[in-house]
């Protein structure tokens, strides 16, 4: 239940789709990314799901006029998705500039539609920082309780990898795919590793090294960031065309204002506005959050209410602070 919008016009077909809530539905996902998608997924065979997203659903045809725009020294990252403009003119506020625009794409698919794919489980120190270095609170939970779950994860995605990591945490079964073949930059840059005494891995990937769930293998056209126009790199249209095949319905460009819960403290209604200027809730027995690490507290924040006058899951007063991005270095040459 859901338009697909034309390249570079979001409005378009904007009154063709029918974007009113779902009766008698018994989960309600907010969100369309990845979480959202992998939820609905498994939820839609035996329940009435309905998945709300705030931005548009990209026509797969258009990724080659993407991918254009990505190679163009003239289009800004955030141009490849249509991300920008009066919609996401506030894009933060404050004395620190983040430049979230340019790690996020609003539509369905979030921002897999986007990222690079590298899937590099954490280490087993992560878990116990606190404890081994000093730095920061331990987990509640250890690297084993996640073992099984990053298992059915890289199934899931569909993950390329080897086991040439020599300081990649244990794991008992092989990548769902073999990896890539190193490419001719990859041997320089392992001769100049070598020579230097530094250790150099292949980084698993979720991008089929060989046909994988329907999809093909990647062709190689090295944008996978910022689109993938094969569709061999994963992202989470996968799993929400999935959902859809088993009876979900997604409303796209549904931007979810606040949650509304009844006297039992039980969330019974997400209100979300549409590009028509209308209104509407959304009733559910039970509701996923899935809208990522900004959205989600927005959402939170935005759900006060005469109970709650700080949002609602904020007993701690915290849901919104200690915002942390990640930082990245990399090199690279032509």
């Amino acid at each position: 239940m859901s338009g697909a919008e034309s390249l570079g016009d979001e409005h378009a077909d904007a009154e063709a789709v029918d974007r009113t809530p779902v009766p008698d539905a018994d989960v309600c996902v907010v969100g369309a990314g990845p979480a959202g998608a992998l939820v609905a997924d498994r939820l839609a065979s035996d329940h009435e799901v309905v998945v709300l997203d705030a931005g548009p659903r990209f026509d797969p045809a258009d990724r080659l006029a993407r991918q254009e725009r990505a190679i163009r020294p003239f289009y800004d990252r955030p141009d490849v998705w249509d991300v920008g403009g009066e919609r996401d003119a506030h894009e933060n506020a404050g004395d620190r500039l983040y430049p979230l625009n340019h790690a996020r794409v609003k539509g369905v698919g979030g921002s897999t539609l986007h990222w690079q794919g590298m899937v590099m489980r954490l280490h087993e120190d992560d878990f116990n920082s606190g404890t081994e270095r000093g730095v920061g609170p331990d987990w509640p939970i250890d690297y084993a309780d996640l073992r099984p779950y990053y298992a059915e994860a890289e199934r899931e995605l569909g993950v390329a990898g080897a086991s040439d990591n020599p300081y990649a945490p244990p794991r008992e079964e092989p990548h769902p795919m073999p990896a890539f073949e190193p490419s001719y930059s990859d041997s320089l840059f392992a001769e100049a590793c070598e020579a230097l005494g530094i250790d150099m891995h292949s980084v698993p990937n979720a991008r089929n090294s060989e046909p994988y769930d329907d999809r093909s293998p990647c062709v190689g056209y090295g944008t996978c960031q910022p689109v993938c126009p094969s569709g061999a790199k994963y992202d989470a249209t996968v799993h929400v065309e999935r959902a859809e095949e088993r009876g979900a319905t997604v409303i796209d460009r549904a931007s979810v204002q606040s949650l509304e819960h009844d006297a039992d403290d039980r969330v019974t209604a997400a209100v979300y506005a549409t590009p028509e200027g209308e209104e509407h809730r959304q009733t559910a027995d039970a509701f996923v959050v899935a809208a990522g690490g900004v959205e989600t507290p927005r959402i939170l924040l935005l759900s006060a209410s005469d109970r709650y006058p700080d949002g609602l899951a904020n007993g701690s007063g915290h849901v919104g602070e200690f915002f942390m991005d990640h930082p990245f270095a990399g090199a690279g040459g032509t």
